[in-house]
C-alpha cells in the first residue's frame, strides 16, 4: 500500500524530470540537497548548486520527452526515501535525435521539512 511519502516522492521525480524537460535549472537546484551525488555512465560526483548550473549552460543535448514506468518507492524513515524505476527518454544530442531506456535511482532526503534529492544514479539498460 502506497504511503504518503511514496506520492509525494513520486510526484517529486517527475517534477525533477519536468525541470530538466523544460531547461528550468532554479527548480532543478530547489529539489537538489547539496552536493548531490549523482553517479552515470560519466562516473561519479559530489556535485554543487553552482556546478549544476554550470552543467545546464553547458550541456549540449536537449530532453525532449521522458516516460517513467515500473516505479518503486522504499521509504527508510519519515524522512528518508529511495526510489527505482526506468525511463525512456527522448533526446537530442549534438543535433541527432534518439530515444533510450535507463534505469534510475533517487534518494530523498527532508531536512527542515522539504523534499531535496540526494542522490541520483543512472544506468542505460541494454
Amino acid at each position: 500500500m502506497a504511503t504518503t511519502t511514496d506520492h509525494e516522492v513520486v510526484a517529486l521525480e517527475h517534477a525533477y524530470w519536468k525541470a530538466m524537460q523544460d531547461d528550468d535549472s532554479d527548480a532543478a537546484l530547489e529539489l537538489s540537497y547539496e552536493p548531490c551525488i549523482v553517479t552515470g555512465p560519466h562516473g561519479a560526483a559530489a556535485v554543487t548548486h553552482a556546478e549544476m548550473s554550470a552543467m545546464n549552460e553547458q550541456k549540449t543535448y536537449r530532453l525532449r520527452d521522458f516516460r517513467i514506468d515500473n516505479m518503486n518507492v522504499q521509504s527508510i524513515n519519515d524522512d528518508v526515501a529511495i526510489v527505482g524505476y526506468t525511463a525512456k527518454l527522448d533526446l537530442t544530442v549534438d543535433g541527432k535525435s534518439f530515444s533510450r531506456e535507463f534505469a534510475e535511482s533517487s534518494t530523498w532526503v527532508r531536512p527542515n521539512g522539504h523534499w531535496l534529492c540526494a542522490a541520483h544514479s543512472e544506468a542505460p539498460i541494454g
